[in-house]
């Protein structure tokens, strides 16, 4: 049992691939393809192309949309395969968050996920709610209503399983470029970025792996990611400093406080549970 790859508005059938395509030939969708995630951890002297060549796709702000689908639509596939029931309304609601989440961020910036304010938050929901969607007027409204919808349901908590899941499948896409860094930075011999490299898996992991443990036996995706990459989570653990903050403080890379503390949590957490 596989989620579908378009919906029906009125009479007509629309995929998310269109919904992608359409935004990514707006304004706001050609500056989120020039712009890059994890920017803070980026050297000056890395260009946001290189950046990109170098983690991949995800870390490109208008591709990472389209990632953010494929990963959705694997954990979907997942949950219903192991036959959990989830309604096909439900489905469409993630997979349009999916597409959609990020596309305000083409007027507030991208903000660093662990050091995102409340006020932010509210204020990148506010521009996704109204500018953001502005462009769907000329095309089709009807669709406009209904990411509004899922974005109230999904990213403003209104519905707190299809917020949940969300929160897992985005957690799931962001352990997933940690890692991709931490592999990335052995091959690499310019020691600042190396250094820069390795900070990103210290966040993800930090931020991320308890939670996810907490998951185990809960979500498909989540068990079948922590078994696949058990050694190499367990590597990076072992491998990177005990204490990032120094190092993100050195660079002027923004943190939260408690890093220090949430790295160590975490990769006790992992070392005594997953092995």
């Amino acid at each position: 049992m596989y989620p579908s790859s378009s919906f029906s508005v009125g009479h007509q059938t629309i995929s998310y691939r269109e919904i992608h395509d359409g935004f990514s030939r707006t304004e706001h969708g050609r500056i989120l393809a020039s712009n890059v995630r994890y920017s803070g951890f980026k050297p000056d002297h890395i260009s946001n192309q290189q950046w990109v060549r170098l983690l991949g796709k995800d870390v490109c702000n208008l591709e990472h949309l389209w990632l953010t689908y494929g990963v959705t639509r694997l954990y979907l596939t997942d949950l219903l395969q192991s036959g959990y029931e989830l309604p096909v309304s439900d489905q469409q609601d993630l997979l349009l968050t999916a597409v959609s989440h990020d596309w305000a961020e083409a007027i507030v910036g991208d903000i660093q996920w662990d050091v995102k304010t409340k006020a932010e938050e509210d204020a990148e929901l506010a521009a996704l709610k109204c500018e953001s969607l502005l462009w769907l007027e000329t095309w089709m409204p009807e669709v406009r209503q209904h990411i509004r919808l899922a974005i109230e349901r999904v990213l403003e908590g209104n519905d707190l399983q299809l917020a949940y899941h969300f929160n897992v499948i985005e957690r799931l896409g962001s352990l997933r470029t940690g890692l991709n860094a931490f592999a990335r930075s052995a091959s690499v011999f310019d020691s600042e970025l190396q250094t820069r490299l390795r900070l990103i898996p210290s966040y993800v992991l930090a931020h991320h792996i308890p939670f996810l443990l907490e998951q185990n036996g809960r979500c498909p995706s989540v068990d079948r990611f922590l078994r696949g990459n058990t050694k190499f989570i367990t590597a990076a653990m072992t491998e990177l400093p005990i204490n990032p903050s120094v190092i993100a403080d050195t660079y002027g890379i923004q943190r939260q406080p408690q890093l220090d503390e949430q790295f160590q949590i975490a990769k006790t957490v992992w070392l005594t549970t997953a092995l």
